[in-house]
């Protein structure tokens, strides 16, 4: 685990009771969050677990690498960009990423998700990573079969990084929109695309 001393207590949110009628983009804010927290901690994060026993590490990074994206566009309030994915990962994820950040979207989300290679043929690479699924080793450099130096990238342990940054980003949303607006108004621009069409998926298990 990358902070060990974290604490999920810390971040607990508290909210209204509430009875919304009508479209789903008319609901309140806690209740938006409170459906995007379902979907991802009960379909998504759940799947990339089920990948991840399965020693799929391929499919369960791919999806973990989603879902930053996915959460770069609620902070943002539009398309999420490279700028965007990279704001969302300094601000939630635990200084450790920081060296790594530019690389990880470069040659990890841009390499998997338009190459299918975790390096990006399109950008000067220099050190490649190594995935895996239960490696301790997260974003520590070692060097490779061939000797040359290598990024050790645990998905399980990028997976407990996400989890971790969605619940601090959610207790801003709700617990500091005094003092950060425009969590919120993001949030809400967000979800409210297609008329909430755009927020998640449910699954069915028809």
């Amino acid at each position: 685990m990358t902070l060990p001393n974290w604490n999920p207590d810390d971040y607990f949110v508290s909210f209204p009771d509430s009875y919304c009628e009508g479209s789903i983009t008319g609901m309140p804010i806690y209740n938006k969050v409170g459906m995007v927290s379902r979907f991802i901690m009960e379909a998504i994060l759940r799947e990339v677990k089920s990948c991840i026993n399965c020693d799929s590490e391929l499919a369960a990074i791919i999806l973990c690498l989603v879902l930053v994206d996915y959460l770069a566009g609620y902070y943002t309030g539009h398309q999420s960009q490279r700028i965007d994915f990279l704001g969302f990962m300094e601000k939630y994820f635990p200084e450790k990423y920081s060296p790594y950040n530019e690389r990880i979207y470069d040659q990890l989300r841009c390499g998997l998700l338009h190459n299918l290679a975790a390096v990006n043929p399109w950008k000067a690479h220099g050190k490649s990573f190594r995935i895996h699924s239960h490696l301790e080793k997260h974003l520590e450099e070692d060097f490779d079969e061939e000797g040359e130096w290598q990024i050790n990238f645990s998905v399980k342990i990028f997976e407990e990084d996400i989890r971790r940054a969605w619940l601090m980003y959610a207790h801003d949303i709700i617990m500091k929109s005094k003092e950060q607006p425009n969590l919120a108004k993001n949030f809400h621009k967000r979800f409210n695309k297609l008329d909430g069409r755009g927020a998640l998926m449910v699954k069915t298990n028809a």
